[in-house]
């Protein structure tokens, strides 16, 4: 109902600053009578030595204050490593967070609310964009260092190429998928040996501006239908029922009874032209403190069928070499 609809959050507009003018009245008694001449002329003496100390106060204050300006504005200015503001085409005020009223079994309770599926499928690539954009400026700002001194920089700035995703999220306060993995593969990573089996980035919905776009149960609202993906297809709840949402709960597929609900099996999707869609295929190589790893997948979702392959390259940190730390490799 209306009542879980929670209206995107508006950037706080910055006050409007006021300059202030201090207008001074100074009041002058001239006095024409002999007998105060020689004190109002003490007086103008006194002023003006008053005037001229204030002056030079004022002077002081000012240099004091621009000296101070000019040393702030070195320290905003100085290069810390790497700061770049990538481009934005995003409709934030067309995106809705609903509240779901109950927790998910992967702890959600919230999820993105989109007006119709063109736009949905805009902002999946407008975030593939803007990722591709950031690490392209990254890549080009330190061209001239070599493979493993840019990794060496990667590490002392704390880069992160999909840094424009966790800002998305983060302008929703969104706990979304990509968050959710994000923090599980650092753990994971953390392990002397990996098992690819157990990898937390091994996830069905392998493309990281996808991950974004979903909560951490894998749903997501489209117009008036919702929307929960699972490995063997996705269900579609046409009326948007989040009490339809919440009895589906860790279902995967098969039958369901549920009045306005259906489900759409990757494998058997009429659309895949005799395909099995809904596949997965990863694997990793290690060589001494060196591992590759790669996937390939083929997925029918709601919003379009994708063929998607990723590589990861990965090396071993640490004083005892047990941890693993993510890398770039030479394109």
């Amino acid at each position: 109902g209306d009542e879980n609809v929670t209206r995107s959050p508006t950037l706080a507009t910055p006050p409007a600053v006021s300059k202030h003018n201090e207008n001074a009245t100074v009041g002058l008694a001239i006095h024409y009578d002999k007998e105060f001449e020689c004190i109002n002329n003490l007086k103008v003496k006194q002023m003006r030595k008053i005037k001229i100390l204030t002056i030079g106060t004022i002077a002081v204050i000012l240099g004091i204050i621009a000296c101070k300006k000019e040393v702030e504005l070195q320290t905003q200015t100085k290069d810390s490593g790497f700061d770049y503001q990538v481009s934005s085409n995003i409709p934030y005020s067309q995106i809705k967070t609903i509240n779901k009223g109950f927790k998910g079994t992967k702890g959600s309770d919230i999820m993105l609310c989109f007006p119709d599926m063109e736009t949905f499928r805009f902002v999946m690539n407008e975030l593939k964009r803007q990722t591709t954009e950031y690490d392209s400026a990254f890549m080009a700002k330190f061209n001239n260092l070599g493979i493993d001194a840019i990794n060496e920089k990667v590490e002392e700035i704390g880069y992160d190429e999909e840094k424009p995703l966790f800002n998305f999220a983060e302008y929703f306060k969104f706990y979304n998928l990509h968050r959710q993995i994000a923090e599980q593969e650092t753990e994971y990573l953390k392990q002397e040996e990996l098992n690819i089996e157990n990898d937390p980035d091994n996830h069905f919905i392998i493309e990281d501006e996808v991950r974004a776009l979903l909560n951490s149960d894998c749903e997501v609202k489209i117009n008036d239908t919702i929307y929960k993906l699972t490995e063997e297809g996705y269900f579609a709840i046409c009326d948007g029922n989040l009490k339809s949402l919440q009895k589906i709960g860790e279902k995967k597929g098969g039958n369901i009874s549920i009045p306005n609900v259906i489900f759409v099996e990757g494998k058997t999707d009429t659309k895949a032209d005799g395909c099995n869609s809904d596949q997965r295929n990863a694997d990793k190589k290690e060589s001494g403190k060196y591992q590759i790893k790669w996937v390939v997948s083929h997925w029918t979702h709601p919003w379009d069928r994708r063929v998607t392959a990723k590589i990861d390259n990965y090396y071993k940190k640490g004083a005892f070499l047990n941890t693993w730390l993510k890398q770039k490799a030479v394109s």
